[in-house]
């Protein structure tokens, strides 16, 4: 296969596989999706072609993205994400938590949704200052 992309492009697309990478295999330990590693690092290994050098390092043998490059701002848009989402999803979980985890189908899905939205109001109005956890 041949892909032709403009440096921009190039630089994006590391951005891009870099953080799918990251969400795929960061929480997994030892039990990584390897040939996802495998795509990151033949991307990042034509950095150099490109004039971009200083995006990709050699470690144990493999090409990887360079502390530069992961120190370079990208997971700033990762903890963004984060932040944006965690919200989302509390919200949903606390809502479904509220309807007992019922199935949700036509009959339910405006409470639902009545539901996130309050949760949602609460979270930009006063953050996490509310949330409460009972321990036995």
């Amino acid at each position: 296969m041949k892909l032709e992309l403009t440096k921009k492009q190039y630089r994006r697309l590391l951005d891009m596989v870099y953080i799918g990478n990251w969400v795929l295999n960061s929480t997994r330990g030892d039990d990584r999706f390897t040939d996802y590693d495998e795509v990151e690092s033949l991307l990042f290994s034509k950095a150099g072609e490109e004039g971009m050098k200083t995006l990709a390092e050699v470690y144990q043998g493999e090409v990887i993205p360079s502390r530069a490059f992961v120190e370079g701002g990208i997971h700033e848009a990762i903890i963004e994400y984060e932040n944006n989402i965690f919200f989302d999803i509390l919200a949903e979980d606390l809502a479904r938590r509220d309807m007992d985890d019922a199935a949700i189908d036509q009959s339910n899905y405006e409470e639902l949704v009545r539901r996130i939205e309050a949760y949602l109001d609460e979270f930009e109005a006063h953050g996490t200052d509310h949330i409460l956890v009972e321990t036995d």
